[in-house]
């Protein structure tokens, strides 16, 4: 007898048939001549497409070719070889490195499986189409550092991209800063920032930490919080 599954465990739900990350119908369909996209125009690989009219994108020789994709899945050790945009959705099933390339994630796009052990390390890019709070699941090499931004009004769309850096930030005392900082790049932006880092980072009498930035206007943040017990800081940027 053929084995059934549960439509939920086929399908994203009953709903939405595209294929979700954990689909016993990934990577296991005999490859069609002449067909190379599916439903979404997301291509389909040469060898061990899925089955039906989705194809969930994932990395061929660990590696992402540059492109636009509605729906992709990573592994831990994958990379990009350029540029990424998601339309809909990316799942991380481990740590994504973008290396000097881009993910962006679309304006109604949504990251899934993100965790301590599933983020992105190097350049994320969000898309914020109106006011509302984002996730940046970034980090480095030893750890899950996120920033949590809460975008409010100015110019919209508005692209905000961030990158998580292991070590002291170059203008700071090492003996009493904590071992990581992040770099922004946007434009127009005022939000409210909240920066996750390690227990391990912690250098110093971290109840003394403040929150600085350096902006290419000369301004820096105007008011820190720093929470020592869960190792959190929010800051306003204007």
């Amino acid at each position: 007898m053929p084995t059934r599954f549960p439509p939920t465990r086929l399908f994203t739900s009953l709903t939405d048939l595209h294929l979700p990350a954990t689909s016993p119908a990934l990577s296991i369909a005999t490859p069609v001549a002449g067909i190379t996209n599916d439903i979404d125009n997301d291509p389909r690989p040469a060898a061990n497409p899925d089955i039906g009219a989705d194809e969930l994108v994932q990395a061929v020789g660990g590696s992402f070719a540059a492109g636009t994709y509605y729906n992709a899945a990573a592994v831990d050790g994958d990379s990009l070889a350029g540029n990424v945009t998601i339309t809909n959705t990316i799942n991380l099933g481990g740590k994504l490195s973008t290396g000097a390339n881009t993910l962006t994630i679309g304006c109604n796009a949504s990251v899934t499986g993100q965790g301590p052990t599933n983020y992105v390390i190097g350049n994320l890019d969000r898309t914020f189409c109106g006011a509302g709070a984002k996730a940046f699941d970034v980090g480095t090499a030893n750890g899950y550092s996120p920033v949590f931004g809460e975008r409010h009004c100015r110019t919209f769309p508005t692209n905000v991209t961030v990158t998580a850096t292991q070590g002291p930030q170059p203008s700071v005392n090492p003996a009493t800063s904590i071992q990581r900082y992040w770099t922004l790049t946007g434009s127009g932006i005022t939000a409210d920032l909240t920066f996750q880092y390690l227990a391990g980072d912690v250098i110093g009498t971290e109840a003394n930490y403040k929150v600085q930035g350096e902006r290419r206007d000369g301004r820096c943040f105007p008011t820190s919080v720093v929470t020592p017990a869960t190792h959190v800081e929010l800051c306003r940027r204007e």
